[in-house]
C-alpha cells in the first residue's frame, strides 16, 4: 500500500486517517478520518463508523508527532521524552510535555534502521538491523552523540538492558548478551541460538524470556553460557514479551493474542489464560494489573485487565491510524509506535470500554465519513454511493437521502451545502445536498479519485498518480 503525505490543521477536533496515502484534514465543524476501512467521527458525541455502518465511542486522542522517515517501529519515553527508533530516521528525540503539540529536540542517524531502543539514565541503546547495536549519549537531547556500537552477527531487532548487560533479540535466530559497562567498549559475553528469529526480551534477575515465535526461558547467571530451560508453544508466534514476579504475558499473532503463563518454575511453565486480541499481538507493556498491547493488522491500542490471570478481560481500545508495532505508558498516557502514523499519544486515564451511542446500517460498505450539523454523509463503496443520515438524535440515526454514484465511493467531503465525492474510476463527484432528501449532480472533475480534502474553494484529491489539486 503505498503512502504520502498530504495536509495537515491543526483543529482541535482533527483525526488521521490511512489508506492510499496517510492524510489528515479539517471539516468547518468537525473532524473526519479513514483507519483502513474505519471512518471515525468526532464532533457529534465522539463517535465511530465502521465499515458495517455500526456508530460507537472512542477514546480520547491527545496528539501525534509523524517524523519525517515516518515508520515508527519502537518507542521509549523517560519523564516528558519520546524516543522513536524511526527505521531509516535513527533515532528521534521528541518533547511530550505538551501532547497536543509535540516537537523534536533532537536527532541520531543511526548507521542502519533503527528497530528498537531503550533507555536507561542518559544512554540510549537502539537496535541497528544489520549495524547490530548503537549505544548513543542523550544528556543533551538536541546533540546525541554515539558512544560505541557492537555489530551483531544477523539483524539486531530488539534490545533490553539489565546492569551491565544487553540483551539482543537477532533476527538470525539468536540471543547476544553484550558487555555495555564500557559503552565505547562493548563486549560479547556469550549468545545461543533460537529456533525462530528473537523478537523480543525481558530479563528478571537472571532469568531471561525470550519471544522468538515460540516462549524460550534462560537462565543467564553465566552470561558466557546461557542456558535453555524451557520453551512454551503458543497458537501463533511470539512476538512480545512482559514479566511481573513469577508471570509472563505473551504477545502473539495466534488465537490467544495475549497469554498468560505462570513462570514460577521456569523448567515447567504453565498455561494460566488468555484474551483473544483483533489483528496480530505485536509490541506489549505492563502497568500494575493492565496489560498495553500494541496489535498491528486493525488491532490498534488493546487494553486489558489481568487481575485475574486465568481470565483476563478487555478494559477498552483504541483504533490506531496505522498499524501499532510498540506501546510505552507513563502515568494515564500511552504512547503507540504507529508505523506510517508516528507516534500517537492517547489518554488512557478511563480505559472502561465506551458504550454504544447507536448505529446505521448502511446498504454498502462505509469507508468516507463527513459531518455538517447534525447531518452525516457517508461514502459508501459496494453500491451504497453516498448515504445522507441524520444523527442529530445520536441513539437514532435516520435516514435522509442518497445519491447512487456511478463508481465506487471512497470519500466525501462538504463544504456548504456542495458534497465532493471520491468515486473511485468515475471521478471527482460534485453534488448539490442543499436539499438532503433528493441530491442533485452539479458536475464531475475527470480523475481517478480515492480521497478527497477541501481547503476553502480548492480539492485536494489523491488519484493512483499522487495527489492532486
Amino acid at each position: 500500500m503505498m503512502k504520502g503525505i498530504a495536509l495537515m490543521s491543526l483543529f482541535s477536533s482533527m483525526c488521521k486517517f490511512l489508506a492510499f496515502l496517510v492524510l489528515a484534514r479539517s471539516r468547518s465543524s468537525s473532524a473526519a478520518c479513514i483507519l483502513g476501512v474505519t471512518a471515525c467521527l468526532f464532533g457529534i458525541g465522539a463517535m465511530q463508523v465502521k465499515a458495517d455502518g455500526v456508530l460507537c465511542k472512542m477514546r480520547d486522542y491527545l496528539g501525534s508527532y509523524v517524523p519525517y522517515h515516518r515508520y515508527v517501529e519502537d518507542v521509549a519515553v523517560v519523564g516528558t521524552t519520546a524516543y522513536l527508533a524511526n527505521g531509516t530516521g535513527g533515532l528521534q528525540i521528541i518533547d511530550v510535555s505538551d501532547p497536543a503539540s509535540p516537537r523534536r529536540l533532537g536527532f541520531y542517524n543511526t548507521i542502519r534502521s533503527a528497530t528498537a531502543v531503550t533507555v536507561v539514565g542518559t544512554t540510549a541503546y537502539v537496535a541497528a538491523w544489520n549495524a547490530g547495536l548503537e549505544i548513543i549519549d542523550v544528556s543533551n537531547p538536541a546533540s546525541p552523540t554515539r558512544l560505541g556500537r557492537y555489530n551483531t552477527p544477523g539483524l539486531a531487532r530488539n534490545v533490553t538492558v539489565s546492569g551491565t548487560t544487553a540483551y539482543i533479540a537477532d533476527d538470525d535466530g539468536a540471543i547476544q548478551l553484550i558487555d555495555v559497562s564500557i559503552p565505547s567498549s562493548p563486549t560479547l559475553l556469550g549468545s545461543h541460538d533460537t529456533p525462530y528469529g528473537a523478537y523480543d526480551i525481558a530479563v528478571v534477575g537472571t532469568i531471561a524470556y525470550v519471544a522468538c515465535g515460540v516462549l524460550q526461558i534462560f537462565d543467564v547467571s553465566d552470561p558466557s553460557s546461557p542456558a535453555l530451560l524451557s520453551s512454551y508453544q503458543l497458537t501463533g508466534s511470539a512476538k512480545g514479551v512482559v514479566v511481573s514476579g513469577t508471570t509472563a504475558y505473551v504477545a502473539n499473532t495466534g488465537s490467544d493474542g495475549l497469554a498468560v503463563i505462570d513462570v514460577s518454575d521456569p523448567t515447567e511453565p504453565v498455561f494460566l489464560g488468555s484474551y483473544n486480541t483483533p489483528g496480530f499481538s505485536y509490541g506489549i507493556t505492563l502497568v500494575g494489573t493492565t496489560v498495553y498491547v500494541a496489535a498491528h493488522w486493525d488491532g490498534g491500542l488493546q487494553i486489558i485487565d489481568v487481575s485475574n490471570p486465568t481470565s483476563p478481560a478487555l478494559l477498552g481500545s483504541y483504533n490506531t491510524p496505522d498499524q501499532a508495532l510498540s506501546v510505552a505508558v507513563v502515568g494515564t498516557t500511552a504512547y503507540v509506535a504507529d508505523r506510517y502514523s508516528g507516534l500517537q499519544i492517547i489518554n488512557v486515564s478511563d480505559p472502561s470500554p465506551s458504550a454504544l451511542r447507536g448505529s446505521y446500517d448502511t446498504p454498502g460498505y462505509a469507508r468516507g465519513l463527513a459531518i455538517e450539523g447534525t447531518i452525516a454523509y457517508i461514502a459508501d463503496d459496494w453500491n451504497g454511493g453516498l448515504q445522507i443520515i441524520d444523527i442529530e438524535d445520536p441513539s437514532s440515526p435516520s435516514f435522509l437521502g442518497s445519491y447512487n454514484t456511478p463508481g465506487d465511493a471512497m470519500d466525501v467531503a462538504v463544504v456548504g451545502t456542495v458534497a465532493y465525492v471520491a468515486d473511485g474510476d468515475a471521478g471527482l463527484l460534485c453534488l448539490d445536498v442543499s436539499d438532503p432528501t433528493s441530491p442533485v449532480r452539479l458536475g464531475t472533475a475527470r480523475v481517478y479519485a480515492s480521497r478527497v480534502v477541501m481547503v476553502n474553494t480548492t480539492a485536494f484529491v489523491v488519484s493512483s498518480s499522487g495527489a492532486r489539486l
